[in-house]
């Protein structure tokens, strides 16, 4: 290993979890106009640079890893928010789907190398935190087709529940970022060793 690594290893410690806190802020949906300006492909290409970091520690980061990359190549199609109008809204309305139940296979799979790790390391409260904050994931991803299929049926109980739902979602990105900066504190894997 090079000196220059190794000592910026020993002086800053190794950081394996950040790819994965930055690649998270990239799921927040900034729409401008149209576009997304924080897009989802970003971040999944910095999350599987991370989670190839964190592959030799357990076996579902490398899962999590191959999936990643599914979802980068259907983020590129998230990029636009009015696709719908030209492919469709049935052909759009299955992409989400499939999207959606990639996306928090996913994140499970991350969430729960963690929970596996902190119980291995002894560290409970790292492992209910994770375990309890992909929970709040995998709801706050159901939300969202309730909230549409809700609008189908009474457009006015969507509108009240889209606000409360959309602010949910941001708390538990918020929540999974700090859990990623959590884990990578309590856990210090080092993938130069």
């Amino acid at each position: 290993m090079d000196n220059f690594i190794r000592d910026k290893i020993e002086k800053e410690g190794v950081f394996v979890f950040n790819l994965l806190f930055w690649g998270l802020l990239f799921m927040f949906d900034v729409p401008v106009g149209n576009i997304d300006i924080l897009p989802d492909v970003v971040g999944y290409v910095l999350m599987y640079v991370g989670l190839k970091q964190l592959t030799p520690f357990h076996r579902l980061f490398g899962s999590a890893k191959q999936l990643s990359i599914i979802l980068i190549v259907l983020s590129i199609f998230t990029i636009y928010s009015n696709l719908e109008r030209v492919v469709g809204y049935i052909p759009m309305i299955l992409f989400h789907i499939v999207y959606m139940a990639l996306n928090m296979l996913f994140m499970y799979r991350i969430c729960y190398a963690i929970v596996e790790l902190a119980r291995e390391a002894e560290l409970p409260r790292l492992a209910q935190a994770a375990g309890f904050r992909c929970s709040l994931y995998l709801a706050s991803m159901l939300f969202t087709p309730i909230i549409i299929l809700l609008g189908l049926v009474q457009s006015a109980l969507a509108g009240m529940i889209f606000l409360p739902a959309f602010l949910f979602s941001i708390i538990v990105l918020v929540l999974l970022m700090a859990l990623m900066k959590q884990a990578d504190q309590s856990l210090k894997l080092n993938p130069y060793v």
